[in-house]
């Protein structure tokens, strides 16, 4: 997770009118931000999602972020949402959705085989949906909470 310590100038100073909240993210001198990320061997960071977006799946902590970004290495892929689907009491898999790019011609089946050529096998999604378009805020960010298969036009089948 990234931390901020709590000296450093550039750091609010509080949560407006939460103090609570503001309290419960301070930890002996440092701002715990809730955003996670890793530096990788040549010393770059990698963001790798927020405390509660991250898929917690079969034990492994998966970042939809890095799923996303590999499947939007796709060349028929135009945008990405990975998330989290019940798959029994306590069980999570990693799905993802997708749109492709207009007139690219893409099957679920080809994308799922290429999350997992370019995935770690507990990090490359269980399934895949084509879709139209996502859920969004007035300001275009996908609402992850609001996608569900109801959105989907096709599911992979492999």
């Amino acid at each position: 997770m990234i931390c901020i310590p709590e000296s450093d100038p550039g750091l609010f100073l509080r949560y407006w009118n939460l103090e609570e909240e503001t309290a419960k993210l301070r930890h002996d001198g440092w701002f715990f931000t809730g955003d996670y990320a890793r530096y990788d061997a040549d010393g770059y960071l990698w963001f790798l999602g927020r405390k509660d977006d991250i898929i917690k799946s079969f034990g492994y902590r998966v970042s939809p972020y890095e799923v996303e970004r590999v499947l939007k290495g796709h060349p028929a892929v135009a945008d990405c949402a990975c998330v989290g689907e019940a798959a029994g009491k306590d069980k999570l898999l990693v799905v993802a959705y997708v749109i492709a790019h207009p007139g690219r011609s893409v099957t679920p089946d080809e994308l799922l085989a290429y999350g997992k050529e370019h995935l770690a096998a507990y990090k490359a999604p269980k399934a895949v949906y084509l879709a139209k378009d996502f859920p969004r805020t007035k300001n275009g960010k996908i609402l992850r909470r609001d996608i569900s298969p109801a959105i989907a036009t096709s599911r992979s089948t492999g």
